[in-house]
């Protein structure tokens, strides 16, 4: 009988001590998902500030640099959090266009440019003539006792003044707590190599069934010409508008295509880039190319006026709006309210 006893006590212990265990896990659970749920959160507001602030002053295209600690050092945490930024900037807006970060890092190591975190008015230009930036992003992030403070700061390239600067406080988790821990400083340097020793290497983008592929760059006479190609990837008859062209050389100078073709026709070029097609009896505000399934057509860009002393591109982008056919009838489904940009960086100029 006693032994029966004990182990009904038993067992009535292990169920007790089960329920304790699963309550612990499962605020475990709870604790970690709130973290997460916090930091997810906090992120979130500070990206709808930056959309905000930009968007207040009329500018397009974003730059993020690596965050630094109060010392103005890179840090694996600082990385982690620009990195955060920057993809939730990019899911929560397409008004903006957000240089890739390590895009932007390479090419300022390219450039011979130090990747320092405090930003000055010749670090801002510089990052504006190599990327296109019009607004540069940076902040600084540090640990606090069981916290991490962070602080975002906008800033116009033109002047490299601060338009608008917040902070937050966010609650360290484990993940934050090893990349503290971590003691990388620095972007690893990558060998130098002079900018006429780079060999040509072909740019790929695409843009929702489209790829455009930038094949070779020739200068001659002070022209500039792009020779790209542009593939249908469906098995499907598309269309493809070309909205506008433009580009920003390594002088930190904005330039307009002067010639624009597409499987050998031309359009017409507008203000600001803008591309029109020309009609028998008029000009058309579309400048529409018919794609067939799985065809590849070759474009050509030409900016004229180049100066021996521009070295690059620092940036060129093409607005453009797929199109598709909903019925029989040939009806368009046209992305005209919701264009894409695709954006080639870092075009070396031969012979210059």
């Amino acid at each position: 009988m006693k032994g029966k006893i004990i182990l009904a006590w038993r067992q009535e212990m292990y169920r007790i001590w089960g329920k304790i265990i699963a309550g612990v896990i499962l605020l475990g659970t709870i604790s970690c998902f709130a973290a997460d749920m916090e930091f997810t959160n906090k992120i979130r507001s500070i990206t709808t500030n930056i959309i905000e602030s930009v968007s207040d002053i009329q500018k397009k295209v974003v730059a993020i640099t690596d965050f630094t600690d109060l010392e103005g050092n890179v840090t694996t945490l600082g990385r982690f959090f620009a990195e955060e930024i920057t993809i939730t900037l990019v899911q929560s807006t397409k008004q903006i266009n957000v240089i890739d970060r390590l895009q932007l890092s390479k090419l300022l190591i390219d450039r011979h440019i130090s990747n320092q975190g405090i930003i000055d008015p010749a670090f801002a230009k510089q990052i504006a003539q190599v990327s296109g930036a019009e607004v540069i992003i940076t902040g600084t992030v540090y640990p606090v006792a069981n916290s991490v403070y962070l602080s975002v700061k906008i800033i116009d390239v033109s002047s490299a003044k601060i338009y608008a600067a917040g902070s937050e406080i966010i609650a360290r988790d484990r993940i934050l707590d090893d990349l503290i821990k971590s003691t990388g400083t620095s972007i690893t340097q990558q060998k130098e190599v002079a900018a006429d020793e780079k060999p040509f290497s072909p740019q790929v983008r695409q843009a929702d069934v489209f790829v455009f592929v930038l094949k070779e760059v020739l200068y001659e006479n002070h022209v500039l010409t792009l020779n790209m190609s542009i593939r249908n990837s469906t098995s499907e008859l598309r269309y493809l508008t070309i909205d506008t062209v433009r580009a920003v050389d390594n002088n930190g100078n904005e330039r307009f295509p002067s010639l624009f073709t597409v499987g050998g026709a031309q359009a017409l070029i507008g203000e600001r880039g803008r591309i029109y097609s020309p009609r028998k009896k008029g000009v058309s505000d579309r400048f529409d190319i018919r794609f067939l399934p799985g065809e590849e057509l070759k474009a050509k860009i030409c900016f004229r006026n180049i100066s021996s002393k521009v070295t690059a591109i620092g940036f060129l982008e093409m607005t453009v709006a797929p199109v598709s056919i909903r019925d029989s009838r040939g009806t368009f489904a046209r992305l005209e309210n919701d264009p894409l940009t695709i954006q080639f960086i870092d075009i070396v100029i031969p012979g210059s």
